[in-house]
């Protein structure tokens, strides 16, 4: 899929990296981030890595500005939407990972925001339930950034791995 949508790029156009920018905006976008799995963006990674189109820091670079800017919209939209993000079908339907999430929050956000951010099920609900929740725009850009590091030094060493494990193989 992901070659059919490249196909007429060249390798080393930085429409890719906007294409990875994108990835990682999408999986942890509020709402959206639930059905864009991160394997999409793993594999795109790791293709553009093992094709040499770009070296790893530069895809990561592009993946971690992607993520920065998606939990920002989801803070966003929760600090401005608390009241109707609470009464939704779909906060009903999975109150107890609602319930979860906010209890973390409350204990630590800074544990909370830095785990949400690794499990693909709480990326793009944590910032939101953040935002609701009441932390400062300060405080959570600085938790964020500590997460969304961490996140990114994580993809870097999958992205090298991955890719080298299947330039091996050819």
């Amino acid at each position: 899929m992901i070659e059919a949508i490249v196909a007429g790029l060249d390798g080393s156009s930085p429409l890719l990296l906007l294409l990875i920018t994108l990835l990682a905006f999408l999986e942890c976008l509020v709402g959206i981030g639930l059905f864009v799995s991160g394997t999409i963006l793993l594999s795109t990674a790791t293709w553009l890595y093992g094709t040499n189109a770009f070296p790893a820091a530069t895809i990561v670079v592009a993946a971690f500005i992607g993520a920065i800017v998606g939990d920002h919209v989801g803070y966003f939209v929760g600090r401005s939407a608390e009241p109707l993000i609470f009464d939704s079908k779909f906060v009903k339907k999975h109150q107890s990972m609602v319930d979860r999430i906010n209890a973390g929050l409350q204990r630590s956000f800074l544990i909370a925001i830095c785990v949400g951010r690794l499990f693909p099920v709480a990326r793009s609900l944590t910032p939101a339930m953040a935002g609701a929740a009441g932390l400062s725009r300060i405080r959570f850009h600085l938790f964020d950034v500590i997460a969304c590091t961490a996140w990114a030094g994580g993809l870097a060493l999958l992205i090298i791995g991955l890719g080298d494990l299947l330039l091996s193989y050819m």
